[in-house]
């Protein structure tokens, strides 16, 4: 009660209309660390309780505890019970510190605020609220997964692109344009000249029969041509309508195309944007607890690929392996993030990557020369690790007589692909064994 009655004097004192925000801070900072740890377990529970999955297959609610509160975190993390007292300590006094700053130099507090602000947002972003930020993005990816009905799946995109460019237009003409006098009969009759021809164009190309999750680059190019199409003949005819109002027209074209197109085309990737998010937050959780670190010995299209396989097995059933990075004989792609993913060196740098990194298994994702994988697989066997290969390739598959015609014999086959027709996607080249 002492406490609660303290905060309250303290929150009256600091009071200011001009300055609610920064003044309300204060007291919270005071109980900066219990309350942010309050926060991230019910951000947690709720988003584990909407997806029905706690990642281990166990039901979880709100009020049902768990070990992910910060202390449990640090002491994971390989701190002594000591350390994390003081370390909690420490940065609860820090956030005390930012509120008597505030309040000492009440003339720069929107400053201090604004820069403290910051600083908490990084911190919480990337290191406390990693965990958090991973189930959020694993429950949306599941929510914008999950089947829907047809009809209100048809009508989605469609529906936000008529809603964002017709409120974008509106925008423009009420706060730019300053058009108040008659203004929505305006924006009526506005609306068949500035948002129908790119909605028009919009819904004659396969825009809107695109699964966006598995899109390609060539359908987000054709989204913006068909946006900057639809604006340029939207502006051709303004034109013709008012030819004496060019620099008018002209100006709200590139209003409209600031304001709409980002939008409308960001709705396209939120899910890659939030699947790419996920798989570096898991990234940096497993880092800590990986029980291998894997070295990927390649970084073409092969490793891609792998990388990309690699991430949709991992979603749900994690392996406890992280990578760590590439190995590759292309000079100029050494010390180059490629795919996400550091280059460290070539095949001259391997023993010293294999030390300093502490590299348990080595994955070869690339066609490499035969002495390289001679050279590849002795430094394996040298040092312990475990060496495997993996591949995607095209193979002829035996059809039964009965089902269909018998196999040429003249079938070409490439150099050593005898007996590869069932091969698995993954060819062990164990050399621990």
């Amino acid at each position: 009660m002492f406490l609660g009655f303290t905060l309250g004097v303290i929150s009256l004192q600091t009071f200011n209309k001009d300055t609610f925000l920064i003044s309300l801070t204060i007291p919270l900072m005071v109980l900066g660390i219990p309350i942010y740890d309050a926060l991230l377990a019910i951000w947690r529970r709720s988003v584990r309780l909407w997806s029905d999955d706690s990642g281990d297959g166990a039901k979880r609610g709100i009020m049902q505890p768990d070990l992910e509160h910060l202390h449990h975190r640090l002491i994971k993390s390989g701190l002594s019970t000591r350390r994390v007292a003081m370390f909690l300590y420490v940065l609860n006094g820090s956030l005390v510190a930012v509120g008597l700053l505030i309040k000492i130099f009440d003339s720069r507090a929107a400053g201090i605020f604004l820069i403290a602000l910051l600083a908490g947002a990084y911190v919480l972003m990337r290191h406390l609220a990693i965990l958090e930020l991973h189930e959020t993005g694993r429950a949306l990816l599941k929510g914008l997964r999950r089947p829907s009905h047809a009809t209100l799946k048809a009508l989605a995109y469609p529906v936000w692109d008529m809603c964002w460019l017709s409120g974008s237009l509106a925008f423009i003409m009420w706060e730019i344009e300053t058009e108040r006098v008659g203004f929505w009969h305006t924006w009526f009759l506005d609306l068949p000249v500035w948002v129908t021809p790119t909605f028009f164009l919009l819904a004659l190309s396969r825009t809107y029969v695109t699964y966006w999750p598995r899109a390609r680059l060539r359908d987000v190019l054709m989204v913006m041509f068909w946006l900057q199409t639809g604006l340029l003949f939207s502006f051709g005819l303004a034109l013709l309508m008012d030819p004496a109002s060019t620099s008018r027209w002209l100006l709200r074209a590139l209003l409209v195309a600031g304001f709409s197109h980002p939008v409308i085309l960001t709705s396209r990737l939120v899910y890659r944007c939030i699947e790419e998010l996920v798989s570096w937050l898991r990234r940096q959780g497993d880092q800590a607890v990986a029980t291998e670190k894997v070295l990927l010995f390649g970084a073409g299209v092969r490793a891609q690929l792998f990388l990309k396989d690699n991430a949709v097995k991992n979603a749900k059933h994690p392996d406890g392996r992280t990578i760590v990075g590439f190995l590759d004989e292309e000079k100029s792609l050494h010390f180059q993030w490629v795919y996400g993913q550091l280059v460290l060196g070539g095949l001259k740098e391997l023993p010293q990557i294999i030390a300093r990194k502490s590299i348990s298994w080595i994955i070869i994702v690339a066609d490499l020369r035969p002495e390289t994988r001679e050279t590849v697989k002795q430094i394996a066997a040298q040092n312990g690790l475990r060496l495997t290969e993996w591949y995607s390739e095209e193979h002829q598959v035996e059809l039964p007589p009965r089902l269909g015609a018998p196999l040429k014999p003249d079938a070409p086959q490439g150099k050593g692909d005898e007996g590869r027709s069932s091969a698995p996607a993954q060819l062990n080249l164990d050399t621990t064994k």
